[in-house]
């Protein structure tokens, strides 16, 4: 099985371990269990015999409880490196596909990883409850081998069922993955809906409803039905215990002669083992859960990091001019393999140390074209150029780090430990004034800001506070200003664009703010995916 692999594969040291380990807490508590009988039956070292339980019991005890903290830390660490590895690849994948699908990825590095860290959790308690069920069977026979094969009768019958159900805990558990993933998109609309939602209030019924409420109840009727499965299956399996231990007493007293001692001592340790039958179903249900959570992994990795690009990346030479330039560049949006928009072909020159202004309306393809100059969307056809290198998987990366970029959605990142040069506390501190954010916002000495969780206009600032903070070669701001009042446009466009102009930097601006059109060196316009240059008046 996968997830048995999973566990496996690079850990021959902890299960080594765990497997001694286990193997010494079962013996400890094997001997703990002779004590008990001693207590009954020697009344004449009771004080000794129970100093000597009371040791046994918690030296088993501490050994379990340190194989299951051991065992638990490396796999949660696992898991861990697991999941930095996914979201490193889904970074390094196909810029595209990801926006095209990225609802898909937040539930499976949350929820399907955690499944593994469950089945890990159950992993140690599973090691330990197997070698405890295999001493106290051993023991068992040294005391009647009748009662211990009828015991491990017992085990059989009730593993048996316990993996009989398995296939349908398996099929729900993928239905629910299913519905959870459509479940967080109508969620995540909720919030990111909710100006519009909230000023309507039959679109916010509509929508609560017809969106999140089939998904919802449907939902909650798989995980009640895996909930009554679990019942089920932990009510059956105790049922069983009890009617096979009332049969034994029954077969005792009318068959097989047992004396009360002895019938006494296998009914203490049936009781003992009775949590590890529990731990092992546990283990086994998480097991199939596993299954699941394996298998949203390996197609996420199949469906976002199947295209790397390469992490050292060719450098760039400056061989000729111009500065970027798109020679032909074609791109079709495409759903359902269907296409819905092409914007091009584009043939566009930007000239290094220019203010270049692209404006459109909705639709018109300004965004897109924005996106294949910076490298974040690849051509279907035609070639970018950066200083006479056609730009392909291997320096790819290179050329996107040369870019800085706003959008009007972008995140505010509140950790900007990433920058490095030498000017980034002066451009902070420049900036940071210049914002009107004093008392607001600060740097620490980690580079982190002290806060994101401010108005709309203010995260809009933050954004382009890390943007200029990196001082770039060329800078893509898209709409970055559109939520800011008319003062701090202004003072964006004739005071700020001017400055970076003056520092030498690139300038790609996408704006439909025409009273400051002239600040331009030129003027782009898109319709229809095409694009003209316009006269600057």
């Amino acid at each position: 099985m996968k997830s048995i692999s999973f566990l496996l594969k690079s850990s021959a040291k902890q299960i080594i371990i765990g497997s001694v380990g286990s193997l010494v807490a079962a013996g400890l508590y094997l001997m703990a269990l002779r004590m008990v009988n001693l207590l009954i039956s020697d009344s004449d070292a009771v004080g000794r015999n129970f100093l000597l339980l009371l040791l046994l019991v918690v030296s088993s005890t501490v050994i379990s409880i340190y194989l299951s903290n051991y065992i638990s830390r490396y796999y949660e660490t696992k898991v861990h490196r697991m999941r930095l590895k996914y979201s490193e690849q889904i970074l390094r994948s196909n810029f595209q596909r990801i926006e095209s699908n990225k609802f898909k990825i937040v539930p499976i590095l949350q929820s399907d990883i955690g499944r593994l860290t469950n089945f890990a959790r159950a992993f140690s308690s599973f090691m330990v409850a197997v070698f405890k069920i295999l001493a106290i069977w051993i023991y068992m026979f040294f005391i009647s081998w009748e009662l211990a094969v009828y015991t491990i009768g017992i085990f059989v019958v009730v593993l048996t069922f316990s993996l009989s159900i398995l296939p349908r805990f398996d099929m729900l558990e993928r239905k629910l993955t299913e519905l959870r993933n459509t479940l967080f998109l109508g969620l995540h609309g909720l919030l990111h809906g909710l100006q519009e939602l909230s000023l309507d209030s039959s679109h916010r019924k509509r929508y609560v409803n017809h969106t999140i409420g089939p998904e919802s109840k449907e939902s909650a009727h798989v995980a009640t039905t895996l909930n009554t499965l679990t019942a089920f299956q932990s009510k059956v399996t105790e049922a069983l215990i009890l009617i096979s231990l009332g049969l034994a007493l029954y077969i005792s007293k009318e068959l097989i002669f047992f004396d009360d001692a002895t019938l006494l001592l296998f009914l203490t340790l049936i009781l003992f083992i009775l949590p590890s039958f529990g731990n092992i179903s546990v283990f086994f249900k998480n097991l199939k859960n596993a299954e699941v959570g394996l298998e949203q992994l390996r197609k996420l990795e199949i469906d976002y990091a199947r295209d790397f690009y390469p992490i050292k990346n060719e450098p760039l030479k400056p061989e000729s001019k111009p500065f970027i330039e798109l020679r032909g560049v074609s791109y079709t949006y495409e759903v359902n393999d269907q296409p819905q928009f092409s914007v091009g072909p584009v043939d566009l020159v930007v000239n290094q140390n220019e203010v270049l202004i692209i404006r459109g309306g909705n639709g018109s393809g300004k965004s897109t074209i924005a996106k294949l100059l910076a490298g974040l969307y690849k051509p279907d056809e035609g070639q970018v150029l950066f200083c006479g290198n056609s730009i392909t998987d291997e320096n790819l990366i290179t050329y996107r780090d040369l870019f800085t970029a706003s959008f009007a959605d972008s995140f505010p990142f509140q950790d900007l430990g990433y920058i490095k040069h030498d000017r980034v506390m002066e451009l902070a501190e420049k900036y940071i004034d210049l914002f009107d954010l004093n008392g607001i916002v600060s740097i620490n000495k980690e580079m982190k800001l002290s806060t994101n969780k401010l108005s709309m206009g203010q995260r809009g600032r933050l954004t382009l506070l890390r943007t200029l903070m990196e001082d770039k070669a060329i800078l893509l701001l898209d709409e970055c200003v559109a939520n800011q009042d008319p003062q701090f446009r202004k003072m964006f466009y004739t005071e700020i664009v001017a400055d970076l102009k003056q520092q030498g930097k690139t300038v790609i601006l996408i704006s439909h703010d025409e009273s400051y059109f002239h600040i331009a060196d030129r003027l782009l316009n898109t319709e229809a995916g095409q694009i003209n240059e316009l006269a600057i008046v």
